[in-house]
């Protein structure tokens, strides 16, 4: 079984047009309940801002995988929440930290 809690993955350096410096892969699976692993991305641009977005493993395509929504629990979401934000603390430097999420409910 994989280890849980949050795990550096990867960074992602900017293919094609992409706008970005670097996108900071993580893996997070909470230490309670049922282990679903979800991806956290940083996206780091340039004037020091930080997109972050996050989406749950094998779900979706490239295209749909931010706009699955996921039935968690409360405890399961803010668990979620804490770990984007320790994503976020292991940057060297300030950055302004953006969230990234579909704005489409009640359009499904």
């Amino acid at each position: 079984m994989a280890k849980k809690g949050l795990i550096f993955l990867m960074n992602e350096m900017p293919q094609g047009d992409d706008s970005f410096i670097v996108r900071k892969v993580f893996r997070f699976i909470p230490p309670f309940s049922v282990p679903v692993k979800t991806i956290i991305e940083l996206t780091l641009h340039k004037n020091n801002i930080c997109v972050l977005s996050f989406y749950e493993h094998d779900k979706g395509t490239d295209k749909t995988k931010y706009r699955i929504r996921s039935n968690f629990g409360a405890g399961h979401t803010l668990a979620i929440f804490k770990a984007c934000l320790e994503a976020y603390y292991t940057l060297d430097q300030d950055y302004a930290l953006v969230f990234a999420a579909a704005n489409d409910v009640g359009k499904l």
